[in-house]
C-alpha cells in the first residue's frame, strides 16, 4: 500500500465513481514510486465490485489519459502473466481540470473543492509568507484551536492548501493493521460527511473525530471474523455503492 499515492488520488483525481475507486485500488497495490504494480483485470474487478469488461475499460481509459503505463508483459491475460503497470505520478501531482465526474456520482466536497498538492508544513509557530501579497499568516497552535463545524474545517483546509485527511494520518496505518480496505475508509468518509456537513455540530479536531468513527465503526459498515479480512455489512454495501 502507498499512502502517498492514495493521497494524491484523493486530492487530485477529480472523477468519481468506479474510476476513482479503481485508481485508489491501484494505489493500494503499488509502492511510493507508483510501480510494483501487476494486478490482473479479474483482481481489479473483484476489488471494486464491477464486471471484468468494465474494469478493462477503466484501465484502458487510465492508459489513454496518461495515468497508467504498461511497462511489462503487454499481452497479459494468462494466469501468472498479468501486465505490469506503473502509475504516472506526475499526472497525479496536480488536479486535472478537464476531468469530468461520473454522471451517476455526486462529487465529494474534496472533489468539488480540489486542494493543492501537499507542501512541507512548517511548525505550528512558524510564519507562512505569501510572496505575491507580502502577507503573513501565523499558524494557530493546537492549544488555541476552537470548535468549528465540518464545513468550516473543509473550507479552512482548502484555504490553507491542506489535505482534509493527510497521508500521514494514523488512520491509514490503523486500517492496514486491522485489515480495512481503502474502499471502506472511502465509504466511511462519505458517510461521515453526509452526517456532519448539514449540521452545526462542532469539534476542535475533525480528523481525530473521523479516526474515532473508523475505529469505532460508528456506521456499522463492516464486520470482522477472527483470522479474516473485514467484510461489508448490508449498510456498508449501501454506503459503498453511494460512494462509488
Amino acid at each position: 500500500m502507498s499512502i502517498r499515492v492514495m493521497s494524491m488520488v484523493w486530492e487530485n483525481y477529480l472523477k468519481g465513481g468506479s474510476e476513482k475507486l479503481a485508481l485508489l485500488a491501484l494505489a493500494d497495490w503499488c509502492n511510493d514510486q507508483g510501480s510494483s504494480l501487476h494486478p490482473s483485470i479479474n483482481a481489479i474487478a473483484k476489488k471494486i465490485n464491477v464486471s471484468e469488461s468494465q474494469a478493462r475499460r477503466i484501465i484502458h481509459g487510465f492508459i489513454k489519459d496518461g495515468y497508467l503505463e504498461v511497462i511489462g508483459n503487454h499481452s497479459g491475460g494468462n494466469p501468472g502473466q498479468s501486465r505490469q503497470y506503473k502509475l504516472n505520478l506526475k499526472n497525479l501531482a496536480t488536479p486535472s481540470m478537464d476531468a469530468t465526474p461520473s454522471v451517476s456520482a455526486t462529487p465529494s466536497m474534496d472533489a468539488r473543492l480540489p486542494l493543492a498538492p501537499v507542501r512541507e508544513t512548517p511548525s505550528t509557530h512558524d510564519t507562512l509568507t505569501t510572496k505575491n501579497h507580502h502577507r503573513t499568516t501565523k499558524k494557530i497552535s493546537r492549544s488555541k484551536k476552537t470548535d468549528i463545524t465540518l464545513k468550516q474545517f473543509l473550507e479552512a483546509c482548502k484555504e490553507n492548501s491542506e489535505q482534509a485527511i493527510p497521508e500521514s494520518d494514523p488512520i491509514f496505518e490503523y486500517a492496514k493493521t486491522v485489515g480495512l480496505e481503502v474502499e471502506m475508509i472511502a465509504a466511511c468518509w462519505q458517510e461521515f460527511k453526509a452526517d456532519y456537513l448539514p449540521t452545526q455540530k462542532t469539534y476542535k479536531d475533525w480528523r481525530k473525530t473521523f479516526r474515532n468513527s473508523v475505529r469505532g465503526n460508528w456506521k456499522k459498515l463492516w464486520f470482522m471474523k477472527p483470522g479474516e479480512a473485514a467484510q461489508w455489512t448490508t449498510a456498508g454495501e449501501q454506503a459503498r455503492r453511494v460512494a462509488a
